[in-house]
């Protein structure tokens, strides 16, 4: 496992809805190791009582807790489910600006404090992503499971690359 040295250490951890799950919260929960995340509406073990989408607008909330893991599901544009420990899942409310359909106002938009803070700690890795998909050498080709991870690392790489470059010799 690679969160093993941090075992007991009481750290935050913040990953995408690629790996995040309500067992693995549990989990790391138990060994004092702290996640928080988005999560997949169709996750085994998510919460299957949270309010339907239909029932929502812009800015409503709704939210789980079982096992010291809370799971969050917040309306924005569409539905985002954020899936964290009790202790760092604070349900407070802030609010985020968001255009509106058809026009260049900005909306007031309430968001749980765990949607700013989960977009404040995964900035990078989303920024990464973002570059990623401009220089990628793979488009999506039905491939082999393994040729596709080494595609994608291969991009990072070459996205990293890139940034490690002096300025005056970038293209």
């Amino acid at each position: 496992m690679l969160t093993k040295s941090l075992e007991q250490l009481c750290c935050q951890i913040f990953i995408d809805n690629f790996l995040n799950s309500p067992l693995l919260q549990f989990r790391l929960f138990e060994r004092k190791t702290y996640l928080c995340g988005t999560v997949r509406a169709d996750r085994k073990h998510m919460p299957k009582n949270l309010k339907p989408d239909k029932e929502m607008k812009q800015g409503d909330m709704d939210t789980m807790t079982a096992n010291g893991v809370t799971c969050v599901k917040w309306m924005d544009n569409r539905s985002v489910r954020y899936c964290c420990c009790q202790i760092l899942c604070h349900v407070q409310m802030t609010h985020v600006l968001r255009r509106q359909a058809g026009s260049s106002e900005k909306l007031c938009v309430p968001c749980p404090s765990i949607g700013t803070t989960y977009n404040k700690f995964m900035g990078g890795m989303d920024v990464m992503d973002q570059k990623k998909v401009s220089y990628e050498t793979d488009r999506k080709s039905k491939t082999k499971h393994y040729l596709r991870m080494f595609f994608d690392l291969l991009d990072i790489a070459v996205n990293k690359s890139l940034h490690l470059q002096p300025a005056e010799r970038r293209l």
